[in-house]
């Protein structure tokens, strides 16, 4: 009788389909970014995002040139935060040569219905002229953002 219900167990074990992983997306677009945003996601202990890859246009007047066209990979996020309410992002770019500049896209969003959530963004870019402008330049944008997860 023990062993029927080990494997009658094990049966139902079988057919249950397991999620290890799964993904997330993001998009924005108005007249100051397009961002495209996608990743897989582990569902694990510790769980994390799984080949990040993000894509922003800059439209904003007068941004230097290096950062109206960004790509990022996982080593460009800084924060990240999902569960069955929020999705949080931020991701960071900063100048690796001349005069020092950042970047900062910050998404906050909150979760409208399976899978599906809905928020903000917030882009601040910070940029030097030259080692001798120690003020700086320093443009933001804000918008709505959209994301989805399964």
């Amino acid at each position: 009788m023990r062993s029927s219900i080990l494997i009658l167990a094990a049966l139902v074990a079988a057919v249950v389909p397991a999620r290890a992983t799964g993904g997330v997306w993001c998009n924005a677009e108005d007249a100051s970014v397009r961002f495209a945003m996608r990743s897989g996601l582990s569902h694990g202990i510790n769980g994390g995002f799984l080949s990040f890859q993000a894509d922003l246009d800059v439209k904003l007047k007068a941004v230097p040139e290096d950062f109206l066209h960004l790509h990022f990979d996982d080593a460009g996020v800084s924060q990240r935060w999902l569960d069955d309410k929020v999705f949080k992002l931020r991701i960071f770019r900063e100048r690796e040569t001349g005069p020092s500049g950042d970047l900062v896209f910050l998404v906050e969003t909150t979760r409208i219905r399976e899978g599906e959530y809905r928020g903000r963004y917030e882009l601040t870019i910070g940029s030097m002229q030259s080692a001798q402008d120690y003020k700086g330049t320093q443009w933001h944008a804000r918008g709505k953002v959209s994301c989805s997860s399964e």
